[in-house]
């Protein structure tokens, strides 16, 4: 499922690239593609539960797998927006934003504190508060759904989550105005997609249906087309799709219908490589190109923001899967802690 995840990351660098194009014509964005971040959310249940569970799990070698996957290219490119945000007023006199200067937005930042109820802060990379959610999720819900696991039957969890699910969607559909990537609306988009991961994850691997994997798989593309689909051409922004998000992954799960082969081929594979560097690193590549392109009156030139920014951002998600990203986490997960000897 690595070309979904890659599928994901670019939904979102696209979505970004909308609306920082229309920023000076006020016309609202076309594409939205705030929900695919919902995907991760449910991926990561998915991979993490067939990665971890169902065997003895070592909690301090996850908890070093975890820090080594997340932190390294969070802390590079949250230092890469600071470098960025202090230059521009250096040589351009941009003025620098409050929270590049407040030091509890810093302390927030360095320990992914930012999106969680009560602190609630201004993230200095803006895609990074799904970080925030994700990383306090692997040590407070994981461990339940470990427990949780070792029930035999799936079933009705499965279908207690699907249904909570939609229901958290059509909340957020009837509550506009909220910040959905903050507080509680954070959390439980987190929770609830990565405990809906797990139990889709549960139904595949104690399920062998019957229904064809074509068949499958057919159903999962007509949904995530209309699930983007939605918002595209109607008032809805979509929420109320959420759970569809679970037969989408469970369609492309068992890799055997033709559009499944398709997101198998290399292309694809390479963009789900270096979807995390994508998803982390595209405002590094944004933001710059915003002056770049305003220097050139084309700051409201789709196409122009398209090509270049989407250009860059492979380029630099590239570089820093490959010599950043990879390298951190090999050298971290094959870290040894020295045991101390007592005098």
């Amino acid at each position: 499922m690595d070309g979904l995840r890659g599928f994901a990351a670019i939904a979102v660098m696209v979505a970004h690239i909308d609306i920082m194009s229309k920023l000076r014509s006020g016309v609202p964005p076309f594409f939205q593609g705030h929900m695919a971040v919902d995907v991760f959310f449910v991926l990561s249940g998915f991979v993490m539960s067939h990665s971890y569970l169902g065997k003895p799990l070592d909690w301090a070698e996850f908890a070093k797998a975890r820090f080594a996957r997340i932190y390294p290219l969070h802390i590079a490119s949250a230092l890469g927006l600071l470098c960025l945000a202090w230059t521009g007023q250096l040589i351009f006199s941009i003025e620098v934003p409050q929270h590049f200067r407040d030091p509890q937005e810093a302390v927030e930042e360095i320990l992914l504190l930012s999106a969680l109820p009560g602190f609630e802060g201004q993230v200095w990379n803006s895609p990074s508060w799904s970080i925030s959610i994700e990383w306090w999720i692997y040590f407070s819900l994981f461990p339940v759904i470990a427990l949780l696991n070792r029930r035999s039957s799936i079933l009705p969890i499965a279908i207690g989550l699907f249904c909570m699910y939609g229901a958290f969607g059509i909340l957020i559909d009837m509550t506009s105005g909220e910040k959905f990537t903050r507080g509680w609306f954070a959390v439980g988009r987190g929770i609830l997609g990565f405990s809906l991961g797990w139990s889709i994850w549960r139904i595949w691997r104690d399920t062998p249906w019957m229904l064809s994997g074509a068949f499958i798989d057919l159903c999962g593309l007509a949904i995530l087309l209309a699930w983007f689909a939605v918002p595209q051409f109607s008032t809805s922004d979509g929420w109320f799709a959420l759970p569809l998000i679970a037969i989408v992954i469970f369609g492309f799960s068992r890799e055997v219908g033709l559009f499944s082969r398709v997101l198998s081929l290399r292309p694809f594979v390479w963009l789900g490589d270096i979807s995390y560097s994508i998803y982390l690193t595209h405002m590094l590549v944004l933001l710059p190109l915003k002056y770049a392109l305003s220097a050139f009156n084309l700051d409201d030139n789709f196409i122009a923001w398209l090509m270049f920014g989407t250009g860059g951002t492979l380029f630099l998600s590239t570089i820093s899967y490959y010599y950043l990203e990879k390298p951190a986490r090999k050298s971290i997960r094959s870290y040894q802690w020295r045991k101390m000897k007592l005098a």
